[in-house]
């Protein structure tokens, strides 16, 4: 994953793949707050937002650990009842947990 975020994202540079033309313009109004967080995440230091899945789950993407806490600083002051995660992306990518046959059983 490292690779594809390297060299340090700058807001929406990078990220076009976020750009949901096609459902989040549908479901976004259908979300409460989803123009407050987006905004307030965005305005953090956001690289993207986004609808995760159908919704009502949202995906704010930040470069490194500071512009990650600074995000999440942001959206628990918009709105501190928010159940929000830091979630990091793996730098080792996809990993063997099964070594033979019998493994997989």
């Amino acid at each position: 994953m490292s690779r594809y975020v390297r060299p340090p994202l700058q807001r929406r540079r990078g990220t076009t793949c976020c750009d949901d033309r096609i459902h989040e313009p549908y479901r976004a109004p259908l979300i409460a707050d989803y123009d407050r967080l987006r905004s307030a995440s965005l305005d953090a230091g956001a690289a993207a937002f986004l609808i995760s899945g159908s919704g009502a789950a949202m995906l704010a993407i930040a470069d490194g650990d500071a512009a990650a806490d600074a995000v999440a600083a942001a959206a628990s002051a918009e709105m501190p009842e928010l159940w929000l995660r830091i979630c990091r992306a793996s730098e080792r990518g996809t990993t063997v947990i099964a070594t033979s046959e019998e493994d997989h059983r």
